[in-house]
């Protein structure tokens, strides 16, 4: 069974197939992405445990955003630059 943060990076209409194969950051896709981490977060913090298909989404997107591509555009592939920073930031949280 898939969480809603792994369809959301691993579906075949998801934000990763769409980095992977068009090339594309689809902002939108991002967007909601990001705001699936931030709503988790919090959860993941006090249950003390994150699903195991949400950690293993997780560690796709970043493997694909700190990855890039050759084929990105210089547009995109700053964009990706910063998306991993941002969620690697978001996920840092849970240390604290």
């Amino acid at each position: 069974m898939m969480s809603k943060l792994s369809d959301l990076i691993n579906a075949e209409d998801g934000f990763l197939v769409r980095l992977r194969c068009e090339n594309t950051f689809d902002e939108e896709k991002y967007l909601d992405i990001k705001n699936e981490i931030l709503i988790e977060t919090p959860k993941w913090k006090t249950q003390g445990f994150v699903l195991n298909c949400d950690v293993e989404a997780l560690i796709s997107l970043i493997d694909q955003l700190a990855g890039g591509s050759r084929f990105f555009n210089e547009e995109t592939e700053i964009r990706v630059e910063d998306a991993c920073m941002e969620i690697e930031e978001i996920i840092s949280c849970l240390e604290s």
